[in-house]
């Protein structure tokens, strides 16, 4: 796949093998390249984006279980620096189909880069190109796959057939204090610190949401959040806990 805009292009190569039944292996490899002089360094200096990502994950539902690992790494240069990142995520759950709403319990683990020194010549910060954040790391958007670790237990039941009640707690952490913490797009900052003595404790997330159809031809999604600030988010922005709730309806003809 070529995405072409002006002054840039975003390529890619990904490759899925099924080999062994109830398991997956993708390999990918992505590129970036923008040559019109904008890209700021984290120096603050102007210059071109010359990126490559490659990586890998495998997935499978060996019985009960499912699980999937993924690992990328970036590498050449950003604005005349040389781009070293890299990034993981692991999760895994295990569903109860013998018991009545048929439970799930799960777990993840996601971390990306961050960048001790941004004076140096070196991009140690995870870019996670072209995220779709929403529910990855909490409904609330407030974290990205980038300069994090993220924690995550979820369970959920199925009520009824085409029913899911699920409930999902998070812990972010940043991976480097003097790097900034990033917003689910990857590219906004919420808030940065040169020192680092706030620390690395971002907060947690609890997330209700329920989901499903009335006879194919309603879809149902609401869903509740409460995050609770850690001890970062209160020095650095002055800001405490918060709630966010949504509904969703769609009308299928």
């Amino acid at each position: 796949v070529n995405i072409h805009k002006r002054n840039g292009n975003f390529w890619g190569f990904y490759g899925t093998c099924k080999a062994l039944p109830t398991h997956e292996f993708d390999a990918y490899l992505l590129g970036r390249d923008q040559g019109d002089g904008t890209i700021v360094s984290e120096s603050g200096t102007m210059g071109n984006l010359s990126d490559r990502t490659v990586g890998a994950r495998y997935k499978g539902t060996p019985g009960n279980w499912d699980y999937t690992g993924e690992f990328s790494r970036q590498f050449v240069r950003r604005a005349g620096q040389h781009v070293r990142a890299w990034a993981a995520a692991l999760t895994t759950g295990y569903t109860f189909p013998q018991l009545y709403y048929k439970p799930r319990l799960g777990a993840e683990y996601d971390y990306a880069s961050g960048d001790d020194n941004a004076s140096d010549d070196k991009v140690t910060t995870f870019d996670p190109l072209y995220p779709f954040g929403h529910a990855l790391q909490g409904y609330q958007d407030i974290f990205s796959w980038k300069n994090g670790h993220a924690f995550k237990a979820s369970a959920s039941v199925d009520p009824v057939a085409d029913w899911r009640l699920q409930a999902d707690f998070h812990h972010f952490r940043l991976a480097q204090s003097r790097d900034a913490w990033y917003d689910a797009t990857g590219t906004a900052i919420i808030a940065r610190s040169a020192t680092g003595t706030p620390g690395r404790n971002i907060g947690n997330e609890l997330d209700l949401h329920l989901k499903g159809k009335f006879r194919e031809v309603i879809s149902i999604w609401l869903g509740y959040s409460r995050f609770f600030a850690g001890s970062y988010v209160r020095t650095t922005t002055g800001r405490g806990d918060r709630d966010w709730a949504f509904f969703q309806a769609a009308f299928n003809f």
